[in-house]
This record gives structure tokens, C-alpha cells and sequence, in this order.
């Protein structure tokens, strides 16, 4: 918040006042924007404090309509377009599967026909819209999984959900990591 305060002539006081909001989405951390809210009238009071409250308050009640109206938007995207989710590929998929999946998604009505694949040295990023129930994704997207024959091989598990991230991680990767520390408590 930034407040600026100037004493006029008759010893009044005039305060005006500014907010930055910014919100985030906390399932997947995108930012959806920032947004200045100003005062159109300034508190003005022979008391400082007062002129202050009185800008501050302006802002709030008068202003607050315009933050609201980025949240209504981006939720409305949701509703258009589907939520976003982000689904990870740890230290596995070659290209020509990772397509097959992306094809197969696209398939399936309940999910965007636009995707987006980020790869990494350790892993690969799926981004998915996806337009049905989301307590109902994962299952979705593992039945998708599994309809590829040569994805089968990897086991692949969830093994990290936050919100609308999710972690596939093969079973031999788990088996690995569990082994090696059986045989750290061996010592």
C-alpha cells in the first residue's frame, strides 16, 4: 500500500492512497496478474489520521469491483477452456511416446485440444486443460496412459500431488530408492 499525505492551506490534511493486489493460483502457482486500485477522491480531514482512513477506505469500497472483475475472468477462462494442470514425467518417455500421449489426450473430450510440452533434462511437462469433474483427472489420465501399449513398461505411479500438479514417477525408480535405503539401514 502506498499512502501520500500533504498538508493544504487551512490545515487540512489530504491523503491518497494506492493498493497492489496480486493473486496467484495456489494449485499450480501461475501468477494471474497485479492490479493497481487508486482513489478517485482524496481523504481530506483536518485530521491526518482521519484523511488517511477516509482515502484508504475510498480505494477499498470504491475500487474493489476491479480486482474482483480479474478473478470473475480467469475463473470464466476455466469454464471456456477447461483448469489447467501440469503433469510431470520423471527420468522417462521418449518423444514418439510422450506425442502418443499428447495425441491420445487430444482424443478424449474431456481434455483441451491444446497442449503445451516442456522438456527437461530429468523430466517432461505435460500442460493440459481439462473440462470434467477434477476429482476425476487422475483417473482420466491414467486410463489414457495405460490405453498406450508401450507406456506400460514404466509402472508409472503418482507419487507427488500438490493441487493441480502431479508427479508421475516409474515403479523401478521407487524400487531403486526404496532398495538403497534397506541397505543403508543394513550398516
Amino acid at each position: 500500500m502506498r499512502i501520500q499525505v500533504e498538508k493544504k492551506a487551512g490545515n487540512m490534511w489530504v491523503a491518497n492512497a494506492s493498493i497492489e493486489i496480486k493473486a496467484w493460483d495456489a494449485c499450480n502457482q501461475e501468477g494471474l496478474g497485479t492490479t493497481v486500485i487508486t482513489n478517485d477522491e482524496p481523504g481530506v480531514n483536518p485530521n491526518q489520521q482521519v484523511a488517511i482512513e477516509t482515502a484508504i477506505k475510498s480505494v477499498i469500497n470504491d475500487k474493489f469491483e476491479k480486482v474482483m472483475f480479474n478473478f470473475y475472468k480467469y475463473i470464466t477462462g476455466w469454464l471456456k477452456n477447461g483448469v489447467t494442470y501440469q503433469v510431470y514425467f520423471h527420468k522417462i518417455l521418449q518423444y514418439v511416446e510422450y506425442n502418443a500421449l499428447m495425441e491420445n489426450l487430444k482424443s478424449d473430450s474431456d481434455f483441451g485440444k491444446e497442449m503445451k510440452m516442456i522438456t527437461e533434462s530429468d523430466f517432461m511437462k505435460l500442460e493440459c486443460n481439462y473440462f470434467s469433474k477434477p476429482n476425476e483427472f487422475l483417473t482420466k489420465l491414467m486410463k489414457n496412459i495405460t490405453a498406450i501399449k508401450s507406456l506400460e513398461k514404466y509402472k508409472l505411479e503418482p507419487k507427488i500431488i500438490f493441487g493441480r500438479q502431479i508427479h508421475l514417477i516409474p515403479s523401478s525408480i521407487l524400487e531403486e530408492k526404496t532398495n538403497f535405503f534397506k541397505n543403508i539401514n543394513k550398516y
